[in-house]
């Protein structure tokens, strides 16, 4: 299987969308070349609330 390259400045604009939106942000991951290969799921959510913002990141293994 090929290597996947993101883009770092599209995953951070991802990031801010999120943040001001307060969608949530899925990636799922899949790591090889460990002995056996490694998948899990990172979800993000952002919100704004008077002035501050705040964001909650949760991993899945």
């Amino acid at each position: 299987m090929a290597a996947h390259h993101v883009d770092p400045l599209r995953h951070r604009r991802a990031h801010a969308e999120t943040i001001s939106t307060g969608e949530v942000l899925v990636n799922r991951v899949r790591l090889h070349g460990l002995g056996r290969p490694l998948t899990y799921m990172h979800s993000l959510i952002g919100w704004e609330a008077n002035g501050r913002r705040a964001v909650l990141s949760c991993v899945q293994l």
